[in-house]
């Protein structure tokens, strides 16, 4: 009986030195690995600092930690954080955890600053090594996002929780599906509030041709032209009584011109009409909708509906013309 337990404990001796051996070794190598990575993102420009890097999480993670770490863009914008953790599971390394603590802080080429605070900010990245990412899911809790742009004037958003997930489609990769939400979000602007009430915001579609789109001219005709569309499976905004839901599809024509068919609901519209009379702060372009809903809205139910349409730039409401839009391009 001895003998076996002695056997045993050799076993065990010998596996675990081994684990230990190979957990140090894939320690460097991630170490060399990220070194290697800041050189090119250098190369390109973009110039990202650790400090105080530390590499750890032995015997069964790797957590790599950086204190206060900085990012520059080629055009001057910064990134800043009080300190930055990635973490990967040895048995998974192709999913990696990052997590950042506040302040967080932006500044943009112009001057504009972003100062963000938050309980948490974590990410989680679906990777293979080979610069193609199969997922990419970020949540914040207790959010509260201050900018200020370069003339001065200020915003606040803040949210008790705001998630953004990306993915490719699995059957055609060129395609990304997006999903985004925040709970009880307030707006500000200049100080004053730009909803009567927290707001919960949801939306979930899918961009064709992702990787091509842009807001530039050029970009936009290279989208369409590779058959770029934007699929919204459903926009959801829920503001105290009033719930406005939205989904169809949008695109641009050979022209350069908006088309798209969206279908639009709304309950609860009457709250929003309370609060203006009551001096409540409600955004134009709410106001403008649920008036639109109202007036054009065809009855089902509690709920009004509408589709709205954009054909060669002609736009109409449940069938009603409503004038034409620009070109894109």
């Amino acid at each position: 009986m001895s003998g076996r337990i002695i056997a045993l404990a050799a076993t065990v001796a010998v596996v675990a030195a081994g684990w230990t051996g190979g957990w140090y070794w894939l320690a460097g190598k991630v170490g060399s690995e990220m070194d290697r990575a800041l050189d090119r993102l250098a190369a390109d420009g973009v110039v990202v600092t650790c400090p105080d890097r530390a590499i750890g999480g032995f015997p069964f993670r790797m957590e790599v930690t950086c204190e206060r770490p900085t990012a520059t863009l080629p055009d001057g914008s910064t990134l800043t954080a009080a300190r930055f953790a990635a973490t990967g599971v040895v048995s998974d390394l192709e999913l990696v955890r990052l997590a950042a603590e506040a302040p967080l802080k932006a500044t943009a080429a112009d001057g504009t600053t972003i100062d963000a605070g938050f309980a948490s900010l974590v990410a989680s990245v679906r990777h293979d090594f080979s610069g193609h990412f199969g997922r990419v899911s970020v949540v914040a809790t207790t959010l509260d996002a201050r900018v200020t742009g370069a003339d001065g004037t200020t915003g606040r958003l803040s949210a008790d929780e705001a998630e953004v997930h990306v993915r490719p489609v699995e059957a055609s990769p060129e395609d990304l599906d997006l999903a985004l939400s925040a709970t009880r979000a307030v707006g500000e602007a200049g100080g004053a509030a730009v909803l009567p009430a927290p707001a919960d915001v949801g939306l979930a579609g899918v961009v064709r041709r992702a990787a091509l789109f842009g807001g530039d001219p050029e970009r936009l005709r290279a989208w369409t032209a590779a058959g770029g569309e934007i699929g919204l499976s459903q926009a959801v905004l829920a503001v105290g009584d009033t719930k406005l839901e939205a989904s169809g599809t949008a695109a641009l024509a050979e022209d350069g011109r908006p088309k798209a068919e969206i279908a639009l609901s709304a309950t609860g519209i009457g709250w929003l009409g309370d609060q203006v009379k009551a001096g409540k702060p409600v955004p134009p372009l709410l106001t403008t909708l649920a008036s639109a809903m109202l007036l054009l809205g065809r009855p089902d139910g509690e709920r009004r509906t509408m589709t709205v349409k954009a054909d060669a730039g002609a736009v109409s409401a449940n069938g009603l013309p409503l004038g034409k839009l620009p070109k894109l391009f």
